[in-house]
This record gives structure tokens, sequence and C-alpha cells, in this order.
């Protein structure tokens, strides 16, 4: 059909406002799921915490228990027109990234593909799957889980002022816009919270539900959609505006990231800041002409007449970097230079990958961007063995009165510990978690078994004073069938019992107050 693209496993319509998959068809009238078989990647999902909340939804941390890999959950409400039509645009770009949840995955349509597939970028934030939440009325989508934030994050501990640093981010950054442009497409949302990186060193771009794909026909928009503090010049106007409006939207991003704060004043909203991009105008014409007019100026006359355009709005400038953040915070759009240009910067290319990576890392450990390695791995293990021990096979069987007698005429089976107990976690999936959290893989191997045991004695308790346990009355007889034992550790005051304890502890204490009375009435018609 005229005016669809297609993407691994979708179609997109951007006539009709619609964009379909197996798993979930988007358009402005609703939500649904096309295939009711895919709803198994809702149910492998673990959420671990929620790491972050916006206008838009909420972010969480999950791990998808068949493969063990950490992914983040993206939950979108849709209840309005509005806001389907965001999020048909951000499936869109971001099936375009699609990458399988593991190497083995069939295709998104479950069928062999003659042509191979193109790999995601790495630049943009990888996208796995959506599915629809139908009691939250939302979507959810499953993406890469990028585990040191965003550069807002680094924004907030005060910045950062290494060169090298500065460098690996921008070269991140730029290649993603580059992928974007290539494929017609201005993000239009460019910010640091928008700029997420990992421990690998990594940055990524993520975010397209305002995202707008030009065409042969229109090679701008002037759509006001958007952060307004990185917003181009153009765009506060209200005149067109195309591609370098994410190139200008990236130097404010960097600068924010270099000063630890936003560099243009914001008390006085958005009257404020118009004045206050008009000023920097009127201090970068004036630059531009002092340098016009010296006959024999140096590179470094360049760098200091640069330094004193930036002094009002950057109170420690850098001296290398601030000619790129010059050129992406041109007035003028047509003299910004597209990213694949700003790629062939010196800046950029003054440090080798191995030196910003070593920087990076030393900086990472130094604000402690990244979670700790432990705690970590005590909340993934946790997350799985959880899942396990709550999607366990649940006894079928009717309850029984506590004095033998069954509700239902039905034979109690008998199960061994064995039975009862959780599976351990495949060991290549345990040494894939190792290598991602970068710790020895015994460590892995240690803290799993601890939770696969607490879950197991947990499970099997559930089953001792579960309903078909009744016919044992007491209780403590099936306690010893599973060889548990009465000098077993008691429950500690934090732990909460379960309601079918409650429940045999009460009829327990109903039948001894009514034993006890009967005695008593015994005695008195005696005397």
């Amino acid at each position: 059909m005229e005016g669809e693209r297609h993407s691994a496993g979708s179609a997109y319509s951007p006539n009709h406002g619609m964009f379909t998959t197996r798993n979930v068809a988007v358009s402005e009238a609703g939500i649904s799921s096309p295939d009711a078989a895919c709803l198994h990647l809702q149910e492998n999902l673990e959420r671990v915490k929620e790491i972050g909340r916006g206008a838009s939804g909420v972010v969480y941390k999950a791990i998808h228990i068949p493969t063990l890999k950490v992914v983040a959950v993206k939950d979108v409400p849709v209840y309005g027109r509005g806001q389907r039509r965001q999020m048909v645009r951000e499936l869109h770009a971001l099936y375009s990234n699609l990458a399988p949840m593991a190497d083995n995955s069939p295709t998104p349509t479950g069928k062999s593909t003659s042509k191979p597939k193109a790999k995601p970028s790495p630049y943009i934030v990888s996208f796995y799957d959506a599915f629809v939440d139908r009691p939250k009325n939302s979507i959810c989508m499953v993406m890469e889980y990028m585990s040191t934030g965003s550069l807002q994050d680094i924004v907030l501990r005060g910045g950062c002022q290494n060169e090298k640093v500065l460098a690996r981010l921008s070269t991140g950054v730029l290649r993603g816009l580059a992928h974007i442009h290539d494929k017609r497409m201005v993000h239009r949302d460019i910010k640091p919270h928008n700029l997420l990186t990992n421990r690998q060193g990594e940055v990524k771009i993520s975010d397209f539900g305002l995202a707008r794909t030009l065409n042969d026909n229109s090679t701008s928009t002037k759509t006001f959609v958007g952060t307004l503090l990185y917003m181009a010049p153009e765009r506060i106007g209200g005149g067109d505006y195309s591609y370098p409006a994410d190139i200008w939207s990236f130097g404010l991003a960097l600068i924010s990231v270099a000063l630890g704060r936003y560099p243009l004043p914001t008390q006085d909203g958005f009257f404020g800041l118009v004045d206050s991009v008009s000023a920097f105008f009127t201090l970068q014409k004036l630059a531009l002409l002092q340098m016009s007019n010296a006959s024999n100026y140096q590179p470094s006359h360049i760098q200091k007449i640069v330094a004193l355009l930036l002094s009002r709005f950057v109170k420690k400038p850098l001296i290398r970097c601030i000619l790129l953040i010059l050129n992406c915070l041109m007035i003028d759009p047509d003299d910004r230079p597209s990213a694949e240009a700003l790629l062939q910067h010196p800046f950029i290319n003054k440090f080798t990958p191995e030196e910003t990576l070593v920087e990076w890392t030393l900086f990472v450990d130094r604000v402690n961007l990244c979670e700790e390695r432990g705690s970590e791995l005590e909340a993934l293990s946790d997350a799985v063995y959880r899942h396990m021990y709550e999607h366990s096979v649940k006894f079928s069987h009717l309850p029984q009165s506590d004095y033998g007698v069954s509700f239902v005429s039905q034979a109690t089976p008998t199960f061994s510990r064995r039975q009862i107990s959780l599976q351990p976690v495949q060991m290549s999936l345990q040494l894939g978690l190792a290598n991602y959290l970068d710790v020895p893989v015994h460590v892995v191997y240690e803290k799993f078994e601890e939770k696969r045991c607490f879950y197991s004695d947990k499970l099997l308790e559930d089953y001792c004073y579960s309903p078909q346990s009744w016919t044992a009355s007491p209780g403590i007889a099936r306690r010893q069938q599973f060889g548990i034992g009465t000098d077993s550790p008691q429950r500690t005051p934090s732990e909460k019992g379960s309601f079918w304890r409650k429940l045999q502890e009460s009829m327990a204490k109903l039948g001894h107050s009514k034993r006890k009375k009967e005695r008593e009435r015994g005695r008195s018609s005696a005397v």
C-alpha cells in the first residue's frame, strides 16, 4: 500500500495513524492485541523496581526470566487520541531498531525471511517488543536497559568537566543523530533526559514519541512540540525547522552536562528564554564581526573570542570543547553543521576510544552512576525466584475440614519434598548474567542457590498449610512428612503468615475451646 512503511514484523500507516504488529495494534480509535498467543512476553517479565516517572509514563527495571536479560519496561497510558497518535510514532521509530531478546529468537512474525535482517543501530536504544496491558489501558514497551541512567543524572551530580568523557558522550550522541537524520527523521526532543548511557560507555538516544519522519514532499515541519528549554530559535519563533533543530538541542545538552546546570536563565519563563536567545544572538554577531575584521588572527584568538562570547552563560568554559558547542549553537540553522560533519571536528577526534573509555569508567565509579553490583545481584536473583515461586503450579484440590471430612469427595495426593522444590536456573544463563554484572561466576551461582532454597522452603511451607493438607490434622504431622521437623526455626515477627495458616490456627483454637467447655460441663454435671 502506498504511504505505508514496514519494519521487521510491523506495518505503519502514517496517513491513517495506525501501527500493527503481531503483539500490539495501535490507532487513534484504540489499542488491541492481534495475536493472543504472544501474551507470554508479559508473563515472562518480572519487574525489579521503578527507575523513572514522567508525564508520558513510568519506566521499570525488569528481568526477562527465560533469558535472564535485564530490560527496561516503559508503561505508557493511551487514553486519549493524542496519546495514541504519539505512541504510533514512537513504536514506528522503535521497531526500526528492533533487536531479538535472545540470539536464537524467531523473527517477530514467527516466519523465516529470505532477506537478512538489518542490525539495530548501536546508538539508538534497542527495542525488544511491546504488549498491551488491558487493565491499565496502556502500552508496555520492552527496551534495552541502560545501567548508568541518562545525561541528566550527570547534570544532577554537578556535571562533568573531563574533556575525554565529554568527547565520548558527544561522539555517541552525534552518531545517533546522524543515524536518525539519515532515516529522514527529526527527533524534536533531544535533551539530557533522553540521552542514555551504560557501564560500557555507550551513549544511546531514546524517547521517540515526538519524532517526525520527513518525506520528499516535506523537508521541514513547524509543529510546536518538545521541551521548550532545548528548542532551537526557529522553533521558538514558530517557523519551519528540520534536522538542524536537533543539532541546537544537542549543543545546549552538552553545555548542561559540562556545567551541571542549564546554561540560560529560566526564571522569567517563555519570554525570558526568548530574550536570552536574542542576547546570545547579539553576542554571536559581535564575535563573528571581530573575527572577520582581524587580519592576522590565530586559532587561539578564536578560542578567546568564543570564551568571551559564552562567558555570560558559561562560567567555566572548556576551551577545546567550546568551538564544537558554538558550531551547534549558530542562530541561523543553515550555519549549523550536520551531525556527520561534527563527527569530523578536532575535539571529537582528539582522543582514542580506549582513552575515553578509561576516563568514563573512572568517572562512573567516582560519582556512583551505577548501582552497586552486590545489591543489583541481590535484587535480580530475588526477582527471578520470586517469579518462579509465584508462577509455580498451584494444587487445585478443594479444601477439606479440620476434622478429616472432605467437603467434596476427592482423594488428597501425596507429594515428595523434591516435587515441590523450585528448579535451579541454567548455568549458562547465570554465566551470562555474571558477564553482564562483571562479577565472578561463583558469586552469581551462590546467590541464586541461596534464593532457590529460600523460595523452595517458602513454597513447601505454603503447601503444608494449604487446604489439601488439612486431612493430616494436626499440621505437625504433615510438617514431619516433608522433613521440616518441629525443631525448625520459628517464623520471624516480620514475616506475614499465610491465610491458610491463620485459618488452621483459628480452627485449632476453636476446637480446643470447644473441648474445654465440654470437660467443664462434664465436671459440673458430676458434682
